[in-house]
């Protein structure tokens, strides 16, 4: 609720801090307790912590809370039906935040055998491209051995020693003094979509992404050997448990940390022969194969499709993008698999050059198109879009003219949310009544003011997405727990009752984690029982709109299942393969 009242901050000032914020009351007064000889900060914390939990569980200070945070908006207090929403909105993020207790309580399962076999094989595979770059006879102009970590000594290799053509977009910078050309991973992508590039550009990024990925997967077992202590560590199996954070982010995107189980990549593919002779799961090296379900459960995952692009196509209301995202036909033969779909991203670029939808496209092109259109959504100029592309300014300043020009009602919409949040100096999301404060917009300086449009923009969109995931979340509490709630304000019952479909039984599946646009569970394994709990999960997701007030918004979910995150599969192979063994 904090949060709410002002999403900027980091609400990291203890309990104290945030009942000032919800409840405008004093915190407890350590000489004013009758037992002085305990008043110390901890004893002080416990019990203005206690008094907070508290006030939690009192509709009257959820409504004392929202309406104080609900303050800084006059529309609000001018609008019942916003302060209606505006107090779904803080009960959903008071539920939201206390499924997220439960989750970091449970963690989710971890194979630390597997993860410590990872990082010896991510190392031998560094080991390896750098004999591979040995090999290729490129050296520092002193002879020596070329360091492939080293971005200057990779600069002068690739535009001094070899005199590679820069792309468009390379711009000189320092490191450690030292004048030298860029070596960003966008700038070499761009140099390896030469069919002639010299093999060194590929294998600097393989390079990285190997060192990458073996010092996330050592910071993993470390953190699990931590946690665990020492008598544990033996174990293959345990719980690797993370903080989950919902007011780490101004716009409302969950995160977690501690570890950041969002940032685990989807892995590095080996090179190496001997790990080709080996065991299929270390020819593709990644730490997503250590989370695990237990004995006699799978992990199901189901993730919304491309859901800031559907949000963003209906805010703007583009025909041809709500066309390019509309179901296809025969929908519930369709169902759960995404991949039958059109790209979504393949025919906005072909959009934009104003050729067929099914004409093909290079996996480069879509790419540029993703990463316009997502830069469309943070706000990104041609310079900042240039620098990610790795092309020219003026090229990705033709590419942002033919979006628009493809589809006029984005740059429409860019505007007209612009122009509001400079109203309301702040970005507003109408569907859940809440207000993102953008002091930039006072700002006499120019290069503030034209941050604050941008993160209007994102704060919409991205916002808006996450209050969806938000409330998917609450609906999957709603149907485990089986009851209705109580709107605080009214005292009505206007929540929707979510029945469970046939043969669900909530006992028998958890949420455990929640990954960008995904939710994942462990579910018994059973036919049944995964087939009934994909089933609710997709009512949980693909109902939430409606509910959030997206009326129309169609929100396909995928449903994938398997024994690790490393190994899903779309739940009808899953489902098919299950009741062949039997």
């Amino acid at each position: 609720m904090a949060w709410l009242h002002a999403p900027d901050s980091t609400h990291e000032g203890g309990v104290d801090e945030a009942r000032r914020t919800c409840f405008s009351d004093a915190v407890i007064d350590p000489s004013r307790r009758k037992d002085t000889s305990t008043t110390n900060a901890s004893f002080s914390e416990r019990d203005a912590f206690l008094k907070f939990r508290r006030d939690l569980a009192s509709s009257a200070a959820l409504v004392q809370a929202f309406r104080r945070a609900s303050s800084h908006d006059a529309r609000l207090r001018a609008n019942p039906d916003l302060l209606a929403r505006f107090a779904r909105t803080t009960l959903r993020e008071c539920r939201v935040a206390a499924l997220l207790g439960v989750m970091e309580h449970a963690g989710i399962g971890f194979d630390v055998s597997y993860a410590r076999r990872l990082v010896s094989h991510l190392r031998k595979e560094v080991e390896s491209i750098e004999r591979e770059a040995d090999a290729a006879a490129v050296t520092n102009a002193d002879g020596s051995r070329l360091n492939l970590a080293a971005p200057a000594q990779v600069a002068e290799a690739l535009f001094v020693t070899l005199r590679l053509q820069k792309p468009p977009a390379v711009k000189a910078g320092r490191n450690d003094g030292l004048t030298h050309n860029s070596t960003r991973d966008e700038v070499l992508r761009a140099l390896a979509c030469d069919k002639n590039a010299h093999p060194l550009v590929g294998l600097v990024l393989r390079h990285r992404a190997a060192s990458r990925a073996a010092a996330t997967c050592a910071s993993y077992v470390s953190m699990y050997e931590k946690e665990n202590g020492a008598r544990d560590c033996d174990s293959s199996f345990g719980r690797l448990r993370c903080e989950w954070n919902n007011t780490r982010t101004a716009t409302g995107r969950l995160s977690s940390s501690n570890p950041n189980l969002q940032a685990v990549g989807g892995g590095v593919e080996s090179h190496r022969e001997a790990a080709r002779d080996e065991k299929s799961e270390d020819a593709f090296l990644s730490l997503r194969g250590a989370f695990v379900a237990p004995s006699g459960r799978v992990l199901l995952a189901a993730d919304y499709s491309q859901i800031e692009l559907r949000v963003l196509a209906h805010l703007a209301r583009d025909p041809k993008l709500l066309e390019i995202l509309a179901p296809p036909p025969k929908r519930d033969e369709e169902r759960g698999c995404s991949e039958r779909f059109n790209d979504a991203f393949e025919r906005i670029w072909n959009e934009g050059r104003r050729v067929a939808a099914s004409a093909p496209v290079t996996p480069a092109d879509r790419a540029k198109a993703k990463t316009t259109v997502y830069g469309l959504l943070y706000g990104q100029g041609e310079a900042g879009l240039a620098h990610k592309l790795g092309v020219s300014r003026e090229e990705a300043g033709d590419i942002t003219r033919a979006l628009y020009a493809a589809f006029p009602s984005l740059r429409k919409f860019v505007r007209e949310t612009r122009f509001e949040a400079r109203r309301a100096r702040g970005a507003f999301l109408p569907l859940a009544a809440r207000l993102r404060p953008l002091p930039g917009f006072g700002s006499a300086d120019a290069s503030a003011r034209a941050e604050a449009e941008r993160r209007a923009v994102n704060t919409l969109v991205q916002g808006t997405a996450a209050d969806l995931m938000k409330l998917a979340m609450e609906r999957w509490c709603r149907v485990v727990s089986a009851e209705e709630k109580e709107e605080p304000s009214s005292g009505k019952k206007s929540e929707p009752s979510l029945a469970a479909p046939p043969g669900f039984d909530a006992s028998r599946a958890s949420l455990v984690a929640q990954i960008h646009d995904e939710l994942m569970f462990e579910v018994d394994d059973d036919v049944a029982c995964v087939e009934a709990t994909a089933e609710c999960v997709r009512r949980c997701m693909e109902g939430a709109a409606e509910e959030l007030g997206l009326v129309g918004l169609w929100t396909p979910t995928k449903v994938t299942v398997g024994k690790n995150w490393g190994a899903l599969v779309s739940i009808d192979a899953f489902v098919a393969r299950m009741r062949e063994e039997k």
